[in-house]
């Protein structure tokens, strides 16, 4: 199971909570910034609109905001710099634009290429959406030597939504053996959709409250 902290104040995710039958954790999460739709330059707003776009009317709209996304990009620093993870995982997309934004911010983040498994976790079907297509445990594939134990684990994704990927990719390192009874795991990722509980209908309320007094 996997469970969502929103900051109060303004809605960037903090931490995930995961759980299973052998491991409860807290991951700390670096949202840089949350979606905006009002906002036009906010870069989760360009990327959610880049992703449902199709083929040259996306690359047109992509090159008509790289300048954005490339400053934005250029202007992180590193997320925890007193953090050491002797594994780094990024959830590469096939989509070439969001896959080399996703290696700038790998490697704004690492000091060697020599603890990075991105390759080492992926879909079946790279074409398939996690949340769109209902994806589970069983379409995706973790390609790591059962005899490797990693402790502390770095996570690095263009967006968070629902955590369902981190869910399923610490459940397939606790299945083949490769987590540590004891692990630091912490996200790194550029922007996160708004997580703001709607509000309820007030008539919803009414009805309950007045029911109650009868």
């Amino acid at each position: 199971m996997i469970e969502i902290v929103p900051h109060s104040e303004n809605d960037k995710i903090m931490a995930l909570k995961f759980s299973n039958q052998s491991l409860n954790l807290e991951i700390e999460v670096n949202s840089h910034t949350v979606q905006n739709i009002n906002d036009s330059k906010n870069i989760g707003t360009i990327l959610e609109k880049y992703r449902g776009l199709l083929d040259d009317e996306a690359e047109n709209f992509f090159i008509n905001n790289q300048t954005i996304i490339d400053d934005f990009v250029k202007s992180l620093t590193r997320a925890f710099p007193t953090f050491i993870p002797d594994f780094v995982t990024s959830f590469l997309p096939e989509n070439l634009n969001r896959r080399r934004i996703l290696e700038t911010l790998k490697e704004k983040n690492i000091d060697s290429n020599k603890i990075d498994y991105s390759n080492c976790f992926f879909k079946i079907d790279p074409s398939k959406s996690i949340k769109k297509d209902n994806l589970t445990i069983d379409d995706f594939i973790l390609n790591l030597d059962s005899k490797k134990c990693f402790k502390n684990i770095l996570i690095i994704d263009d967006v968070i939504d629902e955590g369902k990927t981190v869910e399923i990719f610490l459940t397939k390192m606790i299945e083949n053996g490769n987590l540590d009874s004891d692990p630091k795991v912490k996200l790194i990722c550029l922007y996160n959709r708004p997580k703001t509980k709607k509000l309820g209908n007030p008539l919803d309320f009414l009805r309950k409250n007045n029911s109650s007094n009868h």
